[in-house]
């Protein structure tokens, strides 16, 4: 076999052979990547070359598009993605703003014979934009027709800026603002899952959910871990980076740091045989890779098989931490230290109010 793209050999300080898949720039632009650290060779270079083969994927995809007329919807939004407001965003917030952009430019607006994305941008009226909406009220929800509309209304804003557009159809909408998510797992839930994870052999989605719920933390964050955010001093510490709080401009982030006072959780990090500094603690059973971002799948597949309501998602365990912090009493400095939020604004869509929150402060007030 020949030389491997991205393969890199690292000899560490205990003398130790160390692996890394460390992608080109234009590879972790296009997919959305970054380094990786293994401890066996062939791990690594199955990454490599799953990256390689991913790459030349995209790169013929954009052969295949290099006739789009500029005109066009995909041109716009191929124009916005080339300009330092794009460049800005977080890694998160690029996914998140590629998926809303995905779930309708190939789709048909009304009795349009073609699709939204190849629709001439001029075409695109304050009509055309009300289809879109309502469509998307009636076929998915309305909080996705109104988080679609926001990520165009930013990408015609950026146009008309570039001077592609002349006005923004996507602008006054009068969007509703919508009641945030307030779905909380109950205790019982949370020790039916992982006990259910456990029993299908993924202990792993276990480890997982209880730490997005005992940290307070997105899911993204938890299961990009590695061993070297924990127990740095051995006083049962995770300190890391936030990747949603990364940008051009703070590329460093907010660091966090998260005590393990769940003795469940802990107990069940100690059993595992710790791996190198930059080696993942969560890795999946049935590929001994770290999970991406399809985990929320695995997390669904294990949820379903324990019974419990469809309504709940992984990412609600952040909230209902940092809820459950809130009726114990703790203030909101002390909230925002746990979960890495900079904004009282903010953390106050995670914390709901409760009754018990209520009975808290009214004791705390009265000195009981």
């Amino acid at each position: 076999m020949g030389s491997i793209k991205y393969l890199e050999r690292h000899v560490l300080s205990t003398g130790q052979i160390s692996w890394g898949a460390n992608p080109s720039k234009a590879v972790r632009e296009a997919l959305l990547v970054k380094y990786e650290s293994y401890n066996e060779k062939a791990d690594a270079v199955d990454r490599c070359m799953e990256w390689e083969k991913a790459f030349l994927d995209y790169k013929r995809g954009i052969d295949r598009k290099k006739h789009i007329s500029e005109n066009s919807v995909n041109g716009l939004i191929a124009a916005y993605k080339n300009t330092s407001n794009w460049d800005r965003l977080s890694v998160n917030s690029k996914n998140t703003y590629q998926q809303l952009i995905d779930s309708v430019v190939n789709s048909r607006i009304g009795r349009s014979n073609i699709s939204f994305g190849e629709t001439l941008h001029h075409n695109i009226t304050v009509k055309v934009v009300e289809s879109l909406h309502k469509q998307l009220c009636n076929d998915v929800s309305e909080h996705r027709a109104n988080h679609v509309c926001k990520v165009l209304r930013r990408v015609w804003f950026v146009g008309f800026r570039l001077g592609l557009t002349r006005s923004n159809p996507f602008s006054k909408m009068g969007l509703a603002t919508l009641p945030s998510r307030d779905v909380r797992w109950e205790k019982e839930h949370i020790d039916i899952f992982v006990a259910k994870a456990d029993e299908m052999n993924l202990w792993s989605i276990g480890t997982l959910a209880l730490m997005c719920y005992d940290l307070c933390q997105r899911i993204g964050d938890m299961r990009q871990i590695r061993w070297g955010n924990y127990d740095l001093q051995g006083d049962s510490f995770f300190d890391f980076v936030q990747e949603k709080s990364r940008t051009v401009r703070k590329p460093q982030g907010n660091l966090v740091s998260v005590p393990v006072e769940n003795e469940q959780l802990k107990a069940r990090l100690d059993s595992l045989s710790r791996g190198g500094k930059d080696d993942f603690i969560i890795l999946n059973e049935r590929t001994g890779r770290p999970y991406t971002r399809w985990a929320y799948k695995t997390v669904a597949e294990v949820r379903k098989a324990a019974g419990l309501p469809e309504e709940l998602k992984i990412s609600d365990l952040r909230r209902t931490g940092a809820t459950e912090a809130g009726e114990a009493g703790l203030t909101e400095d002390e909230i925002m230290a746990l979960t890495g939020h900079t904004s009282r604004e903010v953390v106050s869509v995670y914390v709901k109010k409760t009754r018990r929150m209520a009975s808290t402060a009214a004791r705390k007030r009265h000195g009981r």
